[in-house]
């Protein structure tokens, strides 16, 4: 029974066997891509929803981060003003301690301003108001 295969016969045989297995492993592989496919397609959607909320979150942290800023300018230039409020208030103490009217100048100053308030007040009144801010201390006003 054993029977004599021509050459050509042969290479046929195995041309259709080669076929066979190849197009077998083309369906599996054909299989395999779409199984893939689909993981991939899984995998970018919820990598697509975690990248929106990495946005949301950075887009907030923007925001945090902008307010602080605005805050840290807000707090170098009110420095920078106190400082030069601080120092108007220096120069003025040394400029007024330098000064120091007599204490006639700045009674009868205050005596103006005292009266000057109320033009209508009586005579007897302004000497009331006069009298009265006599005994008040001459610094709290200068």
């Amino acid at each position: 029974m054993s029977q004599k295969h021509h050459p050509k016969d042969i290479e046929q045989l195995l041309t259709d066997q080669t076929a066979v297995i190849l197009e077998a492993v083309d369906n599996r592989l054909a299989t395999q891509d779409k199984r893939l496919d689909r993981r991939f397609a899984t995998q970018n959607r919820r990598i697509y929803g975690v990248e929106k909320k990495v946005d949301k979150v950075i887009n907030q942290l923007d925001a945090v981060l902008k307010k602080s800023e605005d805050h840290r300018e807000e707090d170098v230039s009110g420095a920078e003003q106190l400082r030069r409020h601080d120092d108007q208030l220096q120069d003025h103490a040394v400029r007024i301690k330098n000064r120091k009217p007599s204490a006639a100048v700045g009674r009868a100053r205050l005596n103006r301003c005292a009266v000057g308030l109320n033009p209508s007040l009586s005579a007897s009144r302004r000497h009331f108001v006069i009298s009265t801010t006599r005994q008040i201390s001459l610094p709290e006003y200068i």
